[in-house]
């Protein structure tokens, strides 16, 4: 299922109340002069301005921010939310959000709003990040598509390579693939029920006018009324703009990677470079079973110089399969592990 992770919003109808439980972060002074640096108006309550660098507050699942919009408008507050909207309502977001949770979500971040002193209507929020996603039940751990993800290629956008995450992204828009058990593990999460290779995908909209570009909505309450526009969207965009190599394509890069596994097997100097590779592919995806391979070839024949003449080609097969094994450790090529990711992303 594709659903929402991270929401970014801006309040655009909001009132701070007196005592409101912000935390204020002073601005920087000059020591010499007690000339004060950065000090901005954020908030007016019961005719006392609150100035400073910026006022937070830090809960457990959603963060608020009131800062200056910027350099040229540091008259004019912003309140900024941040959340994810499946842990707001259940505590993890693991499961991406469909649309009832992300309506609750937003009923709960109003009421938890409300509770710290600022009031708000939340359905006219404008949407300034907003994460797709879904995760992918994989046959084989996340290293092991590091070169089908490493052919990825998206226009005008730089690709990032940080181990157990792979990020294409640019000022507006970023794609990231990453291993979902690890970031679980690393954050001390609850792993029992997760698949063994769990790939997470996150298709995420960096900006408010990237949104409405893709969504066709900025708000709240538009995204309430237009919420089945998400996965659409996602798969849209992975279909366009990342998964773009044609069939034609990936069977030119398979080609060419077993192309060069083949010639590796001629330059040992064997007659049948050929026969013996396949061979080794053969023992390769046995490799699991290879006790009951050798009592098979066992009872093929009574004859013992047999038997062992069958069991030596095998255990040579063994160590010819070991060279197959590539530095991602797995043996399929790049086409099958390209289209395993294309299917399973876009399914």
């Amino acid at each position: 299922m594709c659903g929402i992770d991270t929401l970014h919003l801006s309040l655009q109808d909001y009132e701070i109340a007196p005592g409101a439980l912000l935390d204020v972060q002073p601005s920087t002074f000059n020591a010499a002069t007690n000339e004060k640096r950065g000090d901005y108006p954020l908030w007016t309550a019961d005719g006392e301005t609150f100035t400073g660098a910026r006022a937070y507050v830090n809960a457990d699942h959603w963060n608020v921010t009131v800062q200056p919009r910027g350099e040229h408008a540091p008259l004019s507050p912003a309140c900024l939310v941040s959340f994810s909207a499946g842990k707001l309502v259940t505590g993890s977001n693991y499961e991406p959000a469909d649309f009832a949770t992300v309506k609750a979500a937003s009923k709960l971040i109003e009421s938890e709003l409300r509770s710290v002193g600022i009031k708000t209507n939340i359905e006219t929020a404008k949407i300034t990040r907003l994460d797709a996603c879904r995760n992918l039940a994989m046959d084989e751990p996340f290293k092991a598509y590091h070169p089908a993800l490493k052919i990825l290629r998206v226009t005008r956008a730089e690709s990032f390579d940080y181990g157990t995450t792979y990020l294409i992204k640019n000022g507006v828009h970023q794609t990231c693939f990453y291993d979902k058990r690890i970031e679980m593990k690393r954050k001390k999460r609850n792993l029992e029920g997760l698949p063994a290779n769990c790939l997470r995908v996150e298709r995420r909209l960096m900006t408010g006018k990237k949104i409405r570009d893709v969504l066709g909505f900025g708000t709240v309450g538009e995204l309430l009324e237009g919420f089945e526009q998400v996965p659409l969207a996602y798969k849209s965009a992975l279909k366009k703009q990342v998964f773009k190599h044609s069939p034609e394509e990936i069977h030119t890069l398979t080609a060419r990677e077993i192309g060069a596994q083949l010639e590796q097997f001629k330059a040992r100097g064997r007659r049948y470079y050929v026969r013996d590779y396949f061979f080794a592919e053969g023992v390769a995806a046995r490799s699991g079973d290879m006790d009951a391979v050798m009592l098979a070839v066992s009872n093929l024949t009574e004859s013992r110089a047999t038997q062992a003449r069958l069991r030596r080609q095998i255990e040579i097969a063994q160590v010819d399969a070991l060279s197959l094994r590539k530095e991602n450790g797995s043996r399929r090529t790049l086409g099958e592990l390209y289209r395993e990711l294309e299917k399973k992303s876009l399914a």
